[in-house]
C-alpha cells in the first residue's frame, strides 16, 4: 500500500486480514484518560476539561501550538521516557517508540 508524506509517495505495510484499525478521537481520549487519573490519584478528580487543557497545551491546537510542536520547531527532541520520543526530520513531525511501548505492543510485557 502506498501513501502520499511530505516528500513523496512512501510504503506503508499491508495491515494483516485479522487486523482492523480502529482510532480513539480526542474526546475519547480526554473522557478515558480523566477517568483513569481519577482512579489512581486516590479520589481527587481530573476532569475531561482538565486533562484537554493539557493535552491543548501539550500538542497545540490550529491556533496555538503546543510545547511540543515549539520543542519541534526548535530543533529539540522531546523524550517522554520509555514510551518515546519526537523529533523533527526535514521539517516533518516524527516518533520513535520507546523500548517498553514496543513491548507492550508486540505482547512481550502487560
Amino acid at each position: 500500500m502506498r501513501a502520499e508524506r511530505a516528500g513523496g509517495m512512501v510504503e506503508e505495510p499491508m495491515p494483516s486480514p485479522a487486523h482492523r484499525e480502529v482510532t480513539m478521537d480526542k474526546t475519547h481520549l480526554i473522557d478515558i484518560t480523566a477517568r483513569r487519573a481519577s482512579e489512581s490519584a486516590g479520589g481527587r478528580e481530573l476532569t475531561p476539561g482538565d486533562v484537554g487543557r493539557v493535552l491543548e497545551t501539550l500538542f497545540g491546537t490550529v491556533e496555538h501550538p503546543g510545547t511540543v510542536a515549539e520543542a519541534l520547531k526548535s530543533d529539540e527532541t522531546v523524550s517522554l521516557g520509555s514510551f518515546g520520543s519526537f523529533h523533527s526530520a526535514d521539517g516533518t513531525a516524527a516518533f520513535r517508540p520507546g523500548k517498553a511501548l514496543s513491548e507492550y505492543l508486540h505482547g512481550q510485557v502487560g
